[in-house]
């Protein structure tokens, strides 16, 4: 496999809201809280709130550009401590959010 290739087994759930016409809005995954169309048009969680988007998940191929953002350079190969630590940051993100959503 060619290194701009990527897996084809890189496929996950994601939240996707669907408006209209069937325009997907998917996760920017570098910017909170924002949402992003294949034409490059954003919009923020709370504008497709009021715009009555469904909100739903697919199965959907992984973006490279969104695994670089994760690695920034580093080796795609995780020693356990790079793995506690990404482990330990998503553990913080999912708190954070619960506590926004009043569970504790």
């Amino acid at each position: 496999m060619k290194a701009d290739e990527q897996r084809m087994t890189d496929f996950g759930f994601e939240p996707v809201w669907t408006f209209q016409d069937n325009i997907y809005w998917v996760p920017h995954y570098i910017e909170p809280h924002v949402w992003v169309t294949l034409a490059g048009i954003t919009a923020t969680t709370d504008e497709l709130l009021n715009s009555k988007a469904f909100l739903q998940t697919k199965y959907l191929w992984k973006r490279r550009w969104v695994e670089e953002y994760i690695y920034q350079g580093r080796s795609r190969v995780m020693s356990p401590q790079d793995l506690r630590l990404i482990l330990k940051t998503i553990d913080k993100t999912v708190r954070k959010k619960d506590l926004r959503r009043g569970k504790s």
